[in-house]
Formats: structure tokens, sequence, C-alpha cells
């Protein structure tokens, strides 16, 4: 139930906006270098796999500031009151973002799981190639994959467009900072 009593305050607005715009800006420099190894195909797979994963970190912060997964208040009523600040009520999280994110996180307990579940214990882990260029394994037995042709990043099946959801969410804040500007101090002021 809502707290009649909590409001947001425009500092306290600013101060997640200007986390929102951090988040943002390493989810930039994520995408810039995933990009960039995708277009050279020069580098360490390791270097790629590192990016994409704080790609998705920080696409769950942002998600995190206006779709909390916390059912207690304040924080869900927070969510949806800085949704409802900049017109964003009717803006849902896309699926399978923070469920792809967790596997990452926990894919040590994911690999359990694979190995108590798959039929033919065939393992194929980050792979960066178009999905149909192996042939016969379940889409399970792809641990973690990256399509380049479609930007669907998978995670033992669980998948999400990694594209789709950074211009999503890009989106979003282009709107929410239609609402405050940075001072040159860096601090945030309504406008």
């Amino acid at each position: 139930m809502d707290n009649p009593n909590y409001e947001l305050d425009e500092i306290l607005v600013g101060i997640f906006v200007q986390e929102l715009n951090s988040q943002m800006k390493l989810a930039d420099i994520a995408a810039s270098n995933i990009n960039h190894f995708l277009s050279s195909r020069m580098g360490d797979n390791e270097v790629f796999w590192y990016h994409m994963e704080n790609l998705l970190k920080a696409l769950v912060a942002m998600a995190n500031i206006l779709w909390t997964s916390n059912n207690r208040n304040p924080y869900k009523q927070r969510s949806r009151l800085l949704r409802d600040r900049f017109n964003l009520s009717d803006e849902k999280l896309p699926d399978n973002l923070r469920q792809t994110r967790n596997w990452f996180e926990h894919f040590d307990e994911k690999i359990d799981d694979w190995w108590s579940e798959s039929r033919t214990h065939s393992f194929a882990d980050r792979n960066i190639m178009p999905l149909t260029m192996i042939q016969g394994l379940d889409i399970s037995d792809y641990a973690r994959f990256f399509d380049p042709t479609t930007s669907e990043l998978s995670v033992f099946g669980r998948s999400v467009n990694t594209a789709e959801m950074f211009d999503y969410l890009k989106s979003i804040m282009n709107r929410i900072n239609d609402a405050f500007w940075l001072w040159p101090t860096g601090s945030l002021r309504a406008t």
C-alpha cells in the first residue's frame, strides 16, 4: 500500500536522474566497445563478454530505478512516482532483461541446472556468431551466445535483444533529460 505522505523532492528526483544518466553513459561505453569488436572482429572474446555483461548491468541498474523489482515501499512507490513524473506511466520494462543479467551473474548455478537437465551435455559457450552456424544443439545447450546479425544475447535459452533494449532505454533517457539539464557543476536542476 502506498504511503500517502511519501513525496519525491526535486533534489531526490535530480539524484535519480543523475544516476540514470551515469548508467546510460556506462551502457554507451560498453555498447561502443561491443560495436568496435563486432566491426573489426579483432580483439579478445573475453573483452567482448566483459563489455556485454557490463552493458546488461548498466541497463538493469537503470531499470531498477524506474521499475524496481522490490515490492516493498518506498521503492515500488518511488519507481511509480518517477515514471509518473516523466510521463512514463505507460512504459513497461522489456521482458527478460533482468533474468538474462541474473543468469550471467549466477552462471555457476545455471551450469548446475544445465548439467542436470541437458539430454546431450553438449556445451557451446561464449559464441559470437549467427545462431544458425552451429547445428544439432538444443537451444539450452548454448551457454552464453551472441548473434551479431540479430543482436540477440542468449544465456541457456533465455534471450534479450540488446540493441532494442539499449535503444529503448536511451529513448527513455532522452524523455527524462527533456525535463532536466546539467549545471556546469554536474548537478542536476529542474527546468
